[in-house]
């Protein structure tokens, strides 16, 4: 049986999956105008999901989506991320950021209005800029409420576009949904760690993934586990702590009292203590931790479950460890 009670393993890893419902989005309409002292406020924030700041596209490329506005043509819709800090783009960064920089003088484009060419800033007139600044732009937001997979599923959805990383977005959102983890365990008043807290969420998604049928992710799981934890009481989520404490951290730092606690070393012994990958005993466990301490590649994994699982699993002495007696 894993070390989380098979009681608990089922109020958290049976729960269903999230549905996408209207509720979860809204769509806005305002002047350039408007969006730009947005994004002077903070409100709005020129960064893409993947946390990048910089637009990617060429200098002839900005100048023809901005000439295109400026002949009449509608600023296609763009995506935003609801996030506490301020929204973030997922899709159209290089649009809004091509406009912003050109309205705000940042820049010195060659652009044809109505067939005219207008080469440099001072030939940019008023009018002009009145005519860019009242254009209409809709904005899509994903609000802050959605759960973490459907903002993971939207991620995936729209990321044909190309304008940013799945990857790099999806190790962004984990960072956020961690840091909202951490919150919630202040808002219960249960002391944990960002050691402990990690640990149970990452056992819940191990566990969501070895029960679910074909279909279902590392990441789809991961995200579900923050969501279910979200949504889980006080009782459950302190007995699932003080319960892996007790088995897990807490026997680490017995077999390893000069070691200072490591998210990495610790999840690498609930798993040769839990389900599929269950040694035969405590000194085998401190056997095989000890040789993945010796073991630059060990060192350079990173704290994730599903990476550590398959590290053991190639690990050289691990098929003789976990042999049934």
């Amino acid at each position: 049986m894993d070390i989380l009670q098979l009681e608990i393993v089922s109020d958290f890893a049976d729960r269903q999956m999230p549905v996408f419902n209207s509720s979860y989005i809204r769509t806005e309409t305002y002047p350039l105008s408007e969006v730009f002292s947005r994004i002077e406020t903070g409100d709005i924030r020129l960064v893409t999901i993947d946390g990048r700041r910089k637009s990617k596209w060429k200098k002839e490329q900005r100048e023809l989506f901005v000439t295109s506005v400026l002949n009449g043509l509608p600023v296609p819709l763009i995506y935003m991320n609801a996030e506490k800090e301020g929204a973030t783009v997922i899709d159209g960064f290089e649009r809004l950021t091509a406009l912003y920089e050109f309205c705000r003088g940042n820049v010195d484009y060659t652009l044809r209005m109505f067939g005219n060419q207008l080469s440099g800033q001072e030939e940019f007139t008023a009018s002009v800029r009145r005519k860019l600044l009242s254009v209409p732009v809709q904005l899509c937001f994903l609000a802050q409420k959605t759960p973490v997979l459907l903002r993971y599923r939207v991620f995936q959805w729209l990321a044909f576009s190309g304008h940013y990383s799945l990857n790099q977005a999806y190790v962004r959102l984990m960072k956020q949904a961690q840091y909202q983890w951490m919150e919630k365990l202040d808002e219960l008043q249960v002391p944990a760690g960002p050691l402990d807290a990690e640990l149970l969420a990452q056992a819940v998604s191990y566990m969501h993934f070895r029960k679910q049928p074909d279909g279902c992710t590392e990441q789809d799981s991961t995200c579900l586990a923050y969501d279910i934890l979200f949504k889980t009481g006080k009782d459950l989520v302190s007995k699932a702590l003080e319960l892996l404490y007790e088995s897990v951290v807490k026997r680490v730092a017995l077999l390893f009292p000069r070691r200072r606690r490591s998210l990495r070393l610790v999840l690498a012994f609930y798993l040769l203590s839990a389900g599929n990958l269950s040694g035969k005993d405590l000194k085998d466990k401190e056997k095989m931790l000890s040789d993945f301490l010796h073991d630059d590649t060990f060192a350079r994994l990173s704290n994730n479950i599903f990476d550590i699982e398959r590290y053991i699993q190639s690990h050289s002495h691990y098929d003789s460890l976990s042999d049934p007696a």
